[in-house]
């Protein structure tokens, strides 16, 4: 799985229709990385444990940056 994406440190200083779409990416990125926690889940072998748990990082970073995105897009007024 690839994740190649950079984070925008500021993020706060896009606009509109640059945040929209990074929102959009970013919801993609939190989809395939969700996907890919699930897949490890049911992974056996030596490297289970260490593929599960930076499924679980990914994903949680993830997240967080969709939130950050979301968040400001609403403090816009751009989505509700």
């Amino acid at each position: 799985m690839k994740f190649g994406r950079q984070w925008i440190p500021n993020y706060t200083d896009l606009d509109d229709e640059e945040l929209l779409k990074q929102i959009e990416i970013i919801k993609k990125e939190l989809e395939d990385t969700k996907r890919w926690l699930e897949e490890s889940a049911k992974e056996k072998g030596p490297m289970a444990y260490m593929d599960k748990r930076m499924a679980k990082l990914a994903y949680a970073f993830a997240r967080e940056k969709y939130r950050l995105y979301k968040e400001e897009a609403t403090r816009r007024g751009i989505i509700k």
